[in-house]
């Protein structure tokens, strides 16, 4: 995989952010895609390097949440497609 660029983390970015708006976002059994969005969405207007998008990560309290956002870590350095992270739904 290639590092993305601006245009495709402001495209994910922005979809992320979409999907956040939904009304689901905010059902106690969607807490955990939620928390992981969140961060990876913080992860990705940030820029993180690795030590602090880690620590960032290591915040949050599931690791449902934490593999969410470390999704968005290894979009930021090329290793995955935003692919991978928009076939991450909430639960109905």
């Amino acid at each position: 995989m290639n590092t993305p660029n601006e245009q495709e983390i402001h495209l994910l970015i922005d979809m992320i952010s979409e999907r956040l708006e939904d009304p689901r976002s905010s059902e106690i059994s969607n807490k955990e895609v939620k928390d992981g969005f969140t961060c990876g969405r913080d992860i990705l207007i940030e820029r993180m390097k690795e030590t602090e998008a880690y620590g960032a990560i290591a915040s949050l309290t599931t690791v449902r949440s934490r593999a969410i956002a470390m999704l968005f870590y290894d979009f930021l350095i090329g290793e995955i497609d935003a692919k991978a992270i928009l076939v991450i739904e909430f639960r109905n």
